[in-house]
C-alpha cells in the first residue's frame, strides 16, 4: 500500500507540472531596469558573451569600471572569462552596497550602485554582480536569464493607484513592460460610481501607417480576440530607431470574462506583432483578477 501511495504522489506531482506551467518555469531573459528589487531571491543563469567590469570575487573589489573582476580573461583585467561562468546558476541572496548593508541610494549614481550577492546553487560559491540599470536593459550589462517562482509573485502589489484631487477619479494601473522596452498596461478607472476597464498595448513597427485599425489578441489556448475596428496610432519610438504602434482598448464584460482565465501570448496591432514572454503574459491575467 505504501508503494502504491508513493507512486500516486509521484504521478500527481508530475501531472501537475505538465498541466500547470507555473510549477515548471524555464529561464527567460527578463530586463527590469530600475526595478532591481525584482531579482531578490530569484535564480539567475549566466548566458552572456561579454563580461566587462560587472562580476567580482570580493565585495571590496566591486566598483564601476573596476578591473579586479572574477576569472579575469587576461592580465589587463576588466573582462571575465565567459567559459568559467556561462551555464552556471546563481541565487540572488542579497542586494547590498559596498558597506555590506542593504543598498539604499539613488540608482543612477554610478559611484553607489546596487550589488547583487550571488550564490552558486551547486557549489555555494559567492560572487558579486554590479547592477547598473542603464546597462541592464540588454544582455550586455545583464548577462543572465531569470527564473522566478510565480507562486510568490505579488501581482496585486505591482498595481499603482492614482486619485485625482479635483474630480475624485481613481485610476488603477498594472504596467506590463515588454522585453522590447514598450510599456503596456491593464487599467481600471472609477468615476461617478462606474468602473471601466482598458487594455493599453504598444508594439514596434518598421514603417509609417496613419489612420489604421485592427487589433488581434492571441491567447495561450490559441483562441483569438479579434477587434477589427480598434484604432491604432503611430508615433516615432523614444530612441528614434523605429515606429511605435499603440491602441487603447475598452474591455467589454465578455472580454473581461475571457482575459481573467486566459493569458495574452501575442498581439497584433495593424500588421505588427509582438510575442510576450511568460511573465508578461501572466501579468495581464493576474492584474485583471486583482482589479475585478
Amino acid at each position: 500500500m505504501k508503494q502504491l501511495n508513493l507512486k500516486l504522489i509521484t504521478f500527481s506531482l508530475l501531472f501537475g507540472m505538465l498541466i500547470n506551467p507555473i510549477f515548471s518555469q524555464n529561464f527567460e531573459k527578463t530586463y527590469k531596469g530600475r526595478e532591481y528589487k525584482y531579482y531578490l531571491g530569484t535564480e539567475l543563469k549566466v548566458v552572456g558573451n561579454t563580461f566587462n567590469s560587472i562580476l567580482f570575487k570580493n565585495l571590496s573589489d566591486v566598483k564601476y569600471m573596476g578591473k579586479d573582476v572574477i576569472y579575469p580573461k587576461d592580465e589587463r583585467g576588466g573582462f571575465s572569462d565567459k567559459t568559467k561562468l556561462n551555464g552556471r546558476i546563481f541565487k540572488v541572496e542579497r542586494i547590498i552596497g559596498n558597506d555590506n548593508k542593504d543598498w539604499s541610494g539613488y540608482i543612477g549614481d554610478y559611484k553607489n550602485l546596487p550589488i547583487f550577492e550571488l550564490r552558486d546553487t551547486k557549489n555555494g560559491e559567492i560572487i558579486y554582480f554590479l547592477y547598473y540599470y542603464k546597462n541592464c536593459s540588454s544582455g550586455y550589462g545583464f548577462p543572465f536569464e531569470t527564473k522566478k517562482s510565480f507562486n510568490d509573485y505579488d501581482f496585486c502589489g505591482d498595481i499603482k493607484k492614482d486619485i485625482d484631487d479635483f474630480s475624485d477619479k481613481i485610476t488603477y494601473n498594472g504596467m506590463v513592460r515588454s522585453e522590447s522596452g514598450n510599456y503596456n498596461s491593464v487599467m481600471k478607472i472609477v468615476e461617478g460610481g462606474k468602473e471601466v476597464f482598458y487594455l493599453s498595448l504598444r508594439v514596434d513597427g518598421s514603417t509609417v501607417n496613419v489612420g489604421v485599425k485592427g487589433v488581434i489578441l492571441l491567447l495561450d489556448d490559441k483562441t483569438k480576440i479579434n477587434l477589427p475596428n480598434e484604432n491604432v496610432e503611430c508615433d516615432v519610438s523614444s530612441d528614434g530607431s523605429s515606429f511605435e504602434y499603440s491602441s487603447f482598448i475598452r474591455l467589454s464584460d465578455e472580454h473581461l470574462k475571457i482575459l481573467r482565465t486566459k493569458e495574452i501570448d501575442k498581439v497584433r496591432l495593424y500588421i505588427f506583432d509582438y510575442d510576450f514572454k511568460k511573465l508578461s503574459s501572466l501579468k495581464f491575467k493576474e492584474y485583471l483578477n486583482c482589479l475585478i
